[in-house]
């Protein structure tokens, strides 16, 4: 139940900071925070690593989620497995990181980065 617990704690964090990006930066515009030591700048992403198949949405939202069931089906045989918590941790950071981007690339075309 933890490892569920931090999916939904990821997916639901990215989404909202995704949100508040898209609401209060300007495409393309940085901002520096900490005495300039870091920067925030709203980008899009309409393909997957270095925009490869930008051109190809429907590919590329398949590709995706096959992935992403993928994952989710090697977390779930993880899952009553004793120990393998870091395992188990780093796959539940993975699902609700690529869930909330599979989001973005299906309901907005791109993903907010």
């Amino acid at each position: 139940m933890f490892y569920i617990v931090i999916i939904l704690f990821i997916f639901v964090a990215e989404v909202l900071i995704k949100d508040y990006v898209e609401r209060h930066y300007e495409y393309g515009k940085e901002k520096k925070y900490l005495k300039e030591k870091v920067s925030i700048t709203k980008q899009y992403n309409k393909g997957a690593f270095l925009n490869l198949l930008e051109n190809k949405e429907r590919l590329l939202q398949i590709i995706s989620s096959s992935m992403l069931v993928g994952v989710i089906l090697y977390f779930l045989l993880q899952l009553p497995r004793k120990g393998r918590h870091v395992v188990k941790l780093g796959l539940a950071f993975t699902i609700g990181g690529a869930s909330s981007n599979l989001c973005d690339r299906i309901f907005k075309g791109h993903v907010v980065d």
